[in-house]
């Protein structure tokens, strides 16, 4: 926009087009494994607030969408500076939402299956500096 190179403004569209429809497939998916798997009421709470992120960050992306298509090239300056900052605030509601995700997965083991080790039969790496050396 700041350079208002017509060839950037429309990959820039297609790029926000693609990621509305990847908003959709990933609240979909969300919500669905929201309904079947099991969590803790601690991790019920993270679950609803990722949820209510996802569901923000669609509805930016389609009011996004929907704007670029209406508008197409005749945005002017102040509109242009609108439609990026609710773009940034888009992107940092979805990054907060993926923190909250990553947390639900590595923090708490959500979705995750439990990986169960034999103790008779496990493979183990030492660190380098751990290895005894003999001085003969």
């Amino acid at each position: 926009s700041l350079l208002r190179r017509e060839d950037w403004r429309a990959a820039a569209s297609a790029l926000l087009y693609l990621g509305t429809v990847g908003a959709m497939a990933a609240v979909t998916a969300g919500w669905l494994a929201a309904q079947s798997v099991p969590h803790s009421d601690a991790v019920h709470d993270i679950l609803e607030r990722h949820e209510y992120f996802g569901f923000s960050v669609l509805t930016l992306a389609l009011l996004l969408s929907i704007w670029r298509l209406w508008r197409g090239a005749r945005f002017g300056r102040f509109e242009r500076g609108c439609h990026f900052l609710f773009a940034l605030l888009m992107a940092g509601i979805m990054t907060v939402g993926a923190d909250l995700g990553g947390l639900m997965v590595y923090g708490h083991g959500v979705g995750v299956s439990v990986v169960r080790v034999d103790p008779e039969n496990h493979h183990h790496h030492n660190a380098p500096d751990s290895h005894e050396h003999s001085h003969d």
